[in-house]
């Protein structure tokens, strides 16, 4: 069976959602430099933060990036339930991106100890 006219167009939108990949990883980036610097560890210092000003500047950071996979599962889940692996494609797409950047970052911290 195929998709009604709203199921294609959330589709659509799921797919849509991941170009905005771009804007949050800006935003990401911001919000992370950003709030280390509030807590008093600028970017380009010699010294590496402690591990709880990295945490408490990751978390926002990681929940901005995230925001197109909140939404490209939000719109695969209105996209239809006929063929349900294909309307999570885009998820499952965005879900990736979203964990590669966590384990980057994260890979980024722990090897530069």
């Amino acid at each position: 069976m195929s998709m009604s006219t709203s199921e294609r167009l959330a589709y659509r939108r799921a797919w849509l959602s991941l170009l905005l990949y771009p804007v949050t990883f800006v935003a990401a980036f911001v919000v992370g430099e950003g709030l280390l610097y509030l807590y008093g560890y600028p970017a380009h210092d010699d010294g590496l933060p402690p591990w709880w000003a990295v945490l408490g500047a990751a978390l926002p950071a990681v929940l901005v990036f995230a925001v197109p996979a909140a939404l490209a599962w939000l719109f695969a889940a209105r996209a239809g339930h006929e063929d349900v692996h294909r309307a999570r494609l885009p998820a499952y797409v965005a879900s990736a991106l979203a964990v590669a950047f966590v384990l980057q970052n994260l890979a980024a911290y722990l090897l530069s100890r």
